[in-house]
C-alpha cells in the first residue's frame, strides 16, 4: 500500500509538471488503474489532477496497442467530435480498454458503436478513482 501510495503521489507530481510545460492539458494512463489528467490551468491554480477509473466489465487478453488506441479515442472525441476533455479521456479509456480484449493490436479496433455502447455501460456506475 505504501509503495501504491508513492507511485501515485510520483504520478501527481509528473502531471504537475507536465501541464505547466504544455498549452492545455497532461493525461497519464496508468492501465488498469485508470488515468489522471491535468490541467494547465489546474496545476497553476494547484488543483489536483483529476482521476479516472479504468472502464469496467473489461476481461483483458493483450495490451499490445492499448496506448495508441487510448490516443486516437482521445484525439477523435477532442478534436473531430469537439468534446470536453472529461469527455476525451473516457473515449479514450474506452477505446483503449476494448482494444485489450482480443490478441494483437490489430485485432479488434473499437468500432464507434462500440466505443458508444461502453460509454453508456461506463455511465451507469461512478467511476473510481487511481
Amino acid at each position: 500500500a505504501a509503495a501504491a501510495a508513492a507511485a501515485k503521489a510520483e504520478l501527481v507530481i509528473a502531471a504537475g509538471r507536465l501541464a505547466s510545460a504544455v498549452r492545455t492539458a497532461v493525461v497519464i494512463t496508468c492501465g488498469k488503474d485508470g488515468c489522471m489528467l491535468q490541467t494547465r490551468a489546474g496545476e497553476t491554480a494547484g488543483q489536483a489532477p483529476r482521476c479516472f477509473g479504468a472502464p469496467r466489465g473489461i476481461q483483458p487478453v493483450d495490451a499490445t496497442g492499448a496506448g495508441d488506441a487510448f490516443d486516437a479515442g482521445f484525439v477523435f472525441r477532442w478534436a473531430v467530435c469537439g468534446g470536453s476533455l472529461d469527455e476525451a479521456v473516457a473515449a479514450g479509456s474506452c477505446c483503449g480498454a476494448l482494444c485489450t480484449e482480443t490478441v494483437g493490436a490489430n485485432s479488434n479496433p473499437p468500432s464507434a458503436r462500440s466505443l458508444s455502447q461502453m460509454e453508456v455501460r461506463q455511465k451507469e456506475v461512478p467511476p473510481s478513482c487511481v
